[in-house]
């Protein structure tokens, strides 16, 4: 079982081609740290929210949802041009490079994300997404979908940290 048979949130992607290359992503980063999809389950997304509340694939796919929904709000309500697709696939990537940072701390997830994405040939929006996801990167955020993407994470961590819920 893959990536793709665990992750419903890929239909979210219209383009067959973006989708297949995220799936494509996510399997090579698996094969490598020999880590099935199904044990993303058991990883967590963060050091600070125990694994038994929120997973990695928990986080991913929350994520994605919510990366998709503003999408869909931002164009219907605002008129304001999403690349809903690009959007998708960075919030399923953003965090693929949390895999190399738990072997390596000085590979920052980040940027492990971006080259394991660039490698597989994805639009450079969705690069540009995963690269500025994290708060420390906003003043260099150049696109809506690296915004919305930052907006989506950064809901599915901060409340789980600030409610004691983590």
């Amino acid at each position: 079982m893959g990536f793709a048979d665990l992750v419903e949130e890929l239909a979210l992607i219209e383009d067959a081609e973006i989708r297949q290359k995220v799936a494509a992503v996510w399997d090579a980063a698996l094969s490598e740290h020999n880590i099935s999809a199904e044990e993303l389950q058991k990883l967590p997304f963060c050091d600070e929210v125990p694994v038994e509340r929120v997973s990695l694939l928990t986080h991913l796919r929350a994520v994605a949802r919510t990366a998709a929904h503003l999408a869909d709000i931002y164009t219907d309500t605002y008129g304001v041009a999403v690349d809903k697709d690009a959007l998708v696939a960075a919030a399923l990537l953003h965090d693929v490079g949390k895999l190399d940072e738990r072997k390596n701390p000085l590979l920052e997830h980040s940027l492990s994300s971006v080259l394991r994405a660039a490698r597989e040939g994805l639009p450079d929006k969705v690069l540009h997404a995963i690269a500025f996801h994290s708060e420390s990167a906003a003043a260099k955020r150049r696109c809506t979908e690296a915004q919305l993407l930052y907006f989506a994470d950064f809901a599915h961590y901060s409340p789980l940290l600030e409610s004691g819920n983590g």
